[in-house]
C-alpha cells in the first residue's frame, strides 16, 4: 500500500481548488452524482475520505459513487 492510500486523511484533507466550487455551484441545479475512483488496495478508506470531502465542501445531500480503479 502506497504512502497516499494509508494516509488517514489525505484525501479529506485535500484543499478544494476555486475552480472546482464555482465549477460544482454552476451545475448543482442538475443535481449531478459525483464519480470518484478508489483504489483497489484501500478501497473503503478512501471511498469513505472522498464521501466525507463531498459533504463537508460541496454538499451534504449530493450522490457520491465511488468505483474501483485500477
Amino acid at each position: 500500500m502506497g504512502p497516499i492510500n494509508g494516509h488517514l486523511s489525505f484525501f479529506r484533507d485535500l484543499p478544494p481548488m476555486a475552480v472546482t466550487l464555482e465549477f460544482f455551484r454552476s451545475v448543482e441545479h442538475l443535481n449531478p452524482v459525483i464519480l470518484t475512483a478508489c483504489p483497489e488496495s484501500n478501497y473503503p478508506r478512501v471511498a469513505a475520505q472522498k464521501g466525507a470531502w463531498v459533504r463537508e465542501r460541496l454538499s451534504q445531500t449530493r450522490v457520491v459513487l465511488p468505483v474501483l480503479g485500477r
